[in-house]
């Protein structure tokens, strides 16, 4: 497996996030503390680092597994020779500004019921779900079952103690631990390189 050289903070520091930035905080549906979430920069918010690993590959497909008020999805879009898919099961919010960048959709459906999917162009899926463990074993099951290869990312791994457990599940060789670049310490961000 080919580990990927993981960004420092000054490395994500330069990346400019205000075309994303100006996206949310034109949407109605986006709360101004999300758009201030959005700007505070890695190790404190994670969507520095989500721009960064969409620039790792091109021409591939992101699932983002989630999408609340969308702000992880517009930072996945960050590459655009990408496609992000974000998916969420309850409708929170109106995600009509996803339609502002071509490379960006929204489902209001079960990622795992979406027969369109191509899983040999998924590259990278970003789990922030429920955060109870259960959830997301059951989603990585999923993913074993369809033979998926590619970067998986884990929201929130230090949340609660399900999620202390679900994160622990993974070889030690083919997960980090990425909150210093990612999501505040008392939540985490974890980095698997999934190709089990």
């Amino acid at each position: 497996m080919t580990v990927l050289k993981l960004p420092t903070v000054d490395e994500l520091n330069e990346i400019d996030l205000s075309p994303l930035t100006k996206i949310l905080e034109e949407a109605e549906s986006v709360p101004d503390s999300i758009v201030e979430d959005f700007t505070k920069g890695p190790g404190k918010e994670p969507y520095a680092l989500y721009a960064y690993l969409s620039t790792t590959f091109d021409n591939g497909t992101i699932l983002d597994i989630g999408t609340l008020f969308g702000s992880s999805a517009v930072a996945l879009s960050h590459n655009p020779t990408n496609q992000v898919i974000s998916y969420d099961v309850n409708e929170h919010n109106d995600h009509g500004f996803f339609s502002e960048r071509d490379n960006l959709t929204w489902k209001h459906m079960d990622f795992q019921k979406d027969e369109t999917i191509n899983w040999k162009e998924v590259k990278m899926i970003l789990i922030d779900t429920d955060h109870t463990g259960e959830q997301e074993t059951g989603f990585i099951n999923f993913l074993i079952e369809k033979d998926w290869c590619g970067i998986l990312l884990l929201d929130d791994i230090h949340q609660n103690p399900g999620m202390e457990d679900f994160w622990d599940c993974f070889d030690d060789d083919i997960k980090q631990d990425v909150t210093g670049i990612g999501h505040t310490a008392c939540c985490g961000t974890g980095y698997v390189e999934f190709d089990i």
